[in-house]
Parts: structure tokens; sequence; C-alpha cells
């Protein structure tokens, strides 16, 4: 029986060993739009069940009528409750409502409603090797708490001083960034 939720939706079909439909792969971090991806707790790749959602902002200028006469007004963002299926703990997400492709601040047509992830908690961490030195290490998890966060310009920042981290550690320590990374790329780092 064909789904009649998903009659839009173009992507494709995974398919199991027994012919079975798989989730889409989802390598972000989860929320109720794709109930799977990274686990910020274990870092694992699972899937999520919905706990549940409680309302966190309001649209006040728009509302629909309830047959009591109450005002029913329209949500914005809510948080949700996600418990990975790997470690069993929770994750909680800031969700924003979405109709079809655009956020609904951002609304042009209809289209399906759907809630996508905008802040997580917790923040991911960057599993890293002990083997990684720990001025390295910190500057790189503080690139990924700050994607985490939804700031990627900081994030870029600090991916950019990660790598000059590392052009310093393994000895190139004059020119640009770009020069330092071509000189340890001719001499196989």
């Amino acid at each position: 029986m064909p789904n009649i939720f998903n009659i839009f939706n173009d992507e494709p079909k995974r398919k199991g060993q027994r012919d079975e439909v798989l989730p889409p792969e989802n390598d972000g971090a989860p929320d109720s739009n794709k109930p799977s991806g990274l686990c910020p707790r274990c870092g694992k790749q699972s899937s999520f069940e919905i706990a549940g959602s409680l309302p966190a902002t309001f649209d006040y200028e728009t509302y629909a009528r309830k047959p009591n006469g109450e005002r029913h007004y329209d949500l914005i963002d809510r948080a949700t409750s996600l418990i990975c299926r790997h470690c069993k703990q929770g994750t909680i997400v800031i969700e924003e409502q979405w109709v079809g492709e655009n956020p609904k601040n951002k609304q042009k047509t209809g289209g399906v409603i759907s809630f996508r992830g905008i802040h997580w908690w917790p923040l991911s961490e960057a599993k890293l090797s002990p083997a990684v030195p720990s001025d390295i290490a910190n500057v790189f998890s503080e690139a990924i708490i700050t994607l985490s966060a939804n700031c990627p310009r900081a994030s870029a920042v600090m991916s950019r001083r990660t790598l000059e981290a590392i052009t310093v550690e393994k000895g190139e320590t004059k020119g640009s960034l770009a020069k330092r990374l071509n000189t340890l790329g001719e001499k196989g780092i």
C-alpha cells in the first residue's frame, strides 16, 4: 500500500537485506523530521525514539478557532526529546516549523508541515584519539561545539585555527596557512 503522506518525496528508498525499506541516512544530528543520525551523547550512528514535544514559541498573529471558541495559536518552535536507541539517553532538540522546503517565517507557498532541528542539547563532542595533542584537540572541540550551536562562521574560524595548530605541531611556522599546508603536503605529511 503506498504511503499517502510521502507522495511528494522523491528521495530514493534504501532497502535492507530482506528488501525492507530503511530510514534515510542522516550524517547530521537527529530531529523529529529525520529521527536518525549521530547521537550527541554516544557519538554513534543511531535511530531515535521520539519521547515527546512541548511548544516553545507561538505566532500570536495566526490562529485557528476551536469548536468551543478558544483560539489555538500557531506554533513556531518546539522542544522535542529524542531517545537514542544505542545508548538509551535523551537529546533535546529545539525545532522550528517548516512548511514545504522553507522555514515557516519564510513561507511562500503551502506544503507539508514538518519540524527541523536548530539547536541540540547536549552539544556534540569531538571524540579524538589520545594521540592528538591537547592544544589541537581543544581547538577542534571548540570548532565542533560552535557548529553544534549553529554558529558556522565561528566554527570556520576555529577549524582554521585547528589547521594552524596542526602545521605548528608538524614544524611549519612560517608563511601563510596555505603555504604551510602545501609544504607539509610536499613532505608527505
